[in-house]
């Protein structure tokens, strides 16, 4: 991922607080996540090997079950996250 300050994309849960770099078409389509308040270790979570290039924008939602996460990616279309 890209340096700490270079996020581009940064959103949250109810469970975490999530960022991914995603400017242009040289990016790195990592997406690191941390639970909630944001006070834990950044991790990577897992990203499908066809998304090769970050998200521009990200929607979240709830079912009141599950939260689900929507990132519209440079190059690499919709992806659906359902957070476990």
């Amino acid at each position: 991922m890209g340096a700490p300050q270079q996020e581009t994309v940064v959103f949250g849960t109810s469970k975490a607080l999530y960022a991914a770099y995603g400017a242009g078409i040289v990016s790195d389509p990592t997406l690191q996540s941390t639970p909630q308040p944001g006070s834990g270790a950044w991790t990577n979570a897992a990203t499908p090997t066809a998304l090769t290039q970050g998200p521009a924008q990200a929607a979240v939602t709830s079912d009141t079950k599950n939260n689900f996460i929507v990132l519209a990616n440079y190059t690499g279309g919709l992806w659906r996250f359902v957070e476990p």
